[in-house]
């Protein structure tokens, strides 16, 4: 008896030349050095102290901690990288030493995605969802072979992403035992714009959710839990119990594809190459050093989108 065999699909870039050059472009240290950093890499020198150290400015130490992820680097190699940089470079600047790049992580507020967002496009819908990066602990395959211990620790972060754009516009970082829902309030809240759709998976189909999504004047594209029941007190006419009654009638898998639910599954994408990218471990150890290597890794990751990205089409491979 033959068996059917089902046809793989493969993805080719129709832009090929254009997604090359932009890989090749990630690696230029123009890019994450230019040439209004230099100019604003120390504060302005006060007058009547100057015999005071001199002082770098935010820029700089946002500088110097973005090197130290994109290039994987520890804190002294960071010094010694930029140290090098600037000798090539001849500029006459001096590199803040490694322990002072740490101790300003904590004077440092996150910046703003949106300020830094790479198109001008308005946001309309978004994607939200969340992953677990590592802080410390043992490699997978020791796990596998040995169990897990005690040690390993992760943070979550939360994102939400434009589908149009693949641009993380909101981000959040909390420790392991916060939950998804009750994050959703603070990602919107860094959303200035008017909103049409919120795309999220089950872990946030709650009451709380979709009050907050109502307030924005957004829809709702949340599937219902396996074992949902109507919420009465909302009515028939509810965004919930409309979606509950149409996947009686007709089946989850209707819904999905009626609601485009489906979209959802690029923010997964943004989360893998977030992981792969900057080897999905933190490298701080406090919390609020954690939240701001974080936000730098999406502002990165959006900057990386923005050189160019593939646009492919699906090949069949027998």
């Amino acid at each position: 008896m033959l068996k059917k065999t089902i046809p793989q699909r493969s993805y080719r870039a129709r832009n090929w030349p254009e997604y090359n050059r932009a890989l090749k472009n990630r690696g230029r240290l123009g890019l994450w050095i230019d040439q209004s950093t230099i100019e604003n890499w120390n504060e302005p020198r006060q007058e009547g102290k100057n015999g005071r150290p001199k002082a770098y400015s935010d820029e700089a130490i946002k500088c110097a901690l973005t090197i130290r992820l994109m290039f994987n680097l520890p804190l002294r190699a960071t010094e010694g990288f930029l140290s090098s940089l600037f000798e090539c470079m001849n500029l006459a600047l001096s590199v803040p030493d490694y322990t002072l790049i740490c101790k300003r992580q904590k004077t440092l507020g996150l910046p703003n995605l949106q300020a830094k967002k790479a198109s001008n496009k308005p946001i309309t819908d978004i994607v939200i969802d969340s992953t677990g990066v590592k802080v410390y602990g043992e490699g997978e395959w020791k796990v596998k072979v040995h169990g897990a211990s005690k040690r390993r620790k992760w943070r979550k972060v939360h994102i939400a992403i434009d589908p149009e754009t693949g641009e993380i516009v909101a981000e959040k970082t909390t420790d392991n035992d916060s939950g998804d829902a009750e994050e959703l309030p603070g990602l919107l809240e860094q959303i200035k714009t008017n909103l049409g759709k919120v795309l999220a998976d089950g872990a946030y189909d709650t009451c709380e959710c979709h009050e907050e999504i109502q307030k924005r004047n957004a829809q709702a594209v949340i599937p219902p839990r396996s074992n949902a029941c109507l919420w009465p007190e909302k009515g028939p006419d509810h965004p919930r119990n409309k979606a509950l009654f149409f996947i009686a009638r007709n089946g989850s898998k209707a819904w999905k594809e009626k609601s485009g639910y489906h979209t959802r599954s690029l923010v997964e994408t943004s989360m893998y190459r977030l992981k792969t990218i900057f080897t999905g471990r933190l490298k701080s150890r406090l919390l609020k050093h954690q939240k701001l290597e974080c936000r730098l890794m999406c502002m990165m990751l959006n900057k990386l989108s923005s050189l160019g990205m593939p646009d492919s089409y699906p090949v069949s491979i027998a």
